[in-house]
Order: structure tokens, then C-alpha cells, then sequence
């Protein structure tokens, strides 16, 4: 571009060429984006015709500009069928008192338990990370005996601690069954992991989520493309030229 100005006559700096050169590309790729959103509920009727078992919703307003997107493909719904009907509402302490109480009108049944992974960082921030990793035994076991062998232990590094972990009530820490069955013991069949965290955590790159976002970004890549083989590379150069100004012998960064 330098060498290009010189050749003409034309005398700028490198600032200049820079700020005229970005601008071009920064209007050049929105103007692309906003046509290629315009082709998005066109893709997402093929993607439907394509895809029978798929749910796809698209609202637009007048001016056909995209208003919301909703994709549920149809492998997403058979692996649904497969999945265990339970509802998992994690940190329902952190919406204040509201959400408890829509929940206990709208699951009269719903069986409340604490999130062991909370539980032994609690302990840990408290009471030390030695007591902590006794803690993360506890949680693991399903044995009557390990479990006392565990609390011996935790006696023996803290008294507050071992009362801290009696506290929690003995339902909150069972997941053999969703109701309490007094012949279990209070330490046998705990909770060992949180459902959501674990599910996005250890599976993150096949979440729902990011998966309904790998379809909207590959979808947008696929029609980016269409429109570039379309229209040509020229397309740049021309909205460059739209903002280089020639004023005497002085190109000038257009606003």
C-alpha cells in the first residue's frame, strides 16, 4: 500500500494507511455478517428439510432482521429419551429466597442435597486442606465402616470440623434413593458429585449449549463463504477505496 501511494505521487503515513486499511476491512466484514444473516432462516429450512427429527424456530421483524434462534436437532432429542427424568437446580441459594419457594409449590417432592464438591471446598477454606482430604474420603465411600473411619479421623484434626459435617442432615447426603429410607445408615450412599457441574465440566465440548453454538458458528462460516465465492475478492478493495480520500497529494483516512 506504501509502495503503491508512492508510485501514484501520493504522500502518506504509515498511520494513516493503517487506519484507512482497517476501517475498510472492519466495514467490509459487518457488511458481510449482516448479509449472511439474512440467508440464516433460508439455511435453517434446508437444515429442517435435511434434518426431519429437528426442531428449528427463527423470529424475525419487519425488516428482516433476526430476532431470536432456536435449534433442538433431532439426535439431541433421541439422546433425551436415554437421560435420567431428574432435574437438577444447582446454586439455588445464590436466587435468595424466591426460587426456593416457586420450587417447593412446583416440586412438593423434590429432594434437596448438598453438592459435595461445595462441601469439601467449604471445609477446606475453614478448616485446612488436611482435614479436607479426609472429607473427600468421606464423600467417596459407600462403606458404613470407611465413612466412621473417616469422621475418626476428622475428629482428630478439628472438633468444629466433624460437627460442621454432623450438621449436614443425614437425607441431604444420600443418593440411593430420592426418598429417605431410614434403614440406611447416616453416612452410606452420599452424594458424590453435582450434576450440572459435572456435566459441563467434564463434557463441556459436548454440552448442549456449545453445541447449539458450533452449529450457528458453522452455519455462519458456510454461508460467509457462499457469499465471498459470490461476490469476489474485489469486494474489499472496492470499500477500501471508499474510505482513501485523495486531497492534493495527501490520502486521508475517511470517518
Amino acid at each position: 500500500m506504501k509502495a503503491a501511494a508512492k508510485v501514484q505521487g501520493v504522500r502518506a503515513s504509515y498511520n494513516q494507511l493503517y487506519c484507512a486499511i482497517d476501517r475498510a476491512v472492519m466495514k467490509a466484514q459487518r457488511e458481510k455478517q449482516q448479509a449472511s444473516f439474512g440467508l440464516i432462516i433460508l439455511y435453517l429450512h434446508q437444515f429442517q428439510l435435511q434434518n426431519e427429527d429437528s426442531t428449528v424456530k427463527a423470529e424475525s421483524d419487519a425488516d428482516k432482521h433476526l430476532q431470536c434462534l432456536g435449534i433442538c436437532p433431532g439426535v439431541m432429542k433421541h439422546s433425551l429419551k436415554h437421560a435420567r427424568p431428574v432435574l437438577s437446580l444447582d446454586g439455588a441459594h445464590l436466587k435468595r429466597k424466591g426460587l426456593i419457594h416457586a420450587l417447593q409449590q412446583v416440586f412438593p417432592d423434590n429432594h434437596h442435597c448438598c453438592c459435595s464438591i461445595h462441601i469439601a471446598r467449604n471445609v477446606e477454606k475453614a478448616f485446612g486442606k488436611q482435614l479436607a482430604k479426609h472429607v473427600h474420603d468421606l464423600l467417596a465411600t459407600f462403606s458404613k465402616r470407611e465413612s466412621d473411619n473417616s469422621m475418626t479421623k476428622i475428629n482428630g484434626i478439628s472438633v468444629r470440623g466433624e460437627k460442621c459435617l454432623e450438621d449436614i442432615t443425614a437425607n441431604q447426603w444420600r443418593n440411593t434413593a430420592w426418598v429417605d429410607n431410614l434403614t440406611l445408615p447416616p453416612r452410606f450412599g452420599i452424594v458424590t458429585i453435582n450434576m450440572s457441574e459435572s456435566m459441563f465440566g467434564d463434557a463441556r465440548d459436548g454440552s448442549w449449549l456449545e453445541c447449539t453454538n458450533a452449529i450457528v458458528r458453522t452455519m455462519m462460516n458456510r454461508i460467509c463463504t457462499l457469499w465471498e465465492k459470490l461476490y469476489g475478492r474485489e469486494v474489499l478493495w472496492r470499500m477500501l477505496q471508499k474510505y482513501l480520500r485523495v486531497d492534493g497529494k495527501t490520502v486521508l483516512a475517511s470517518k
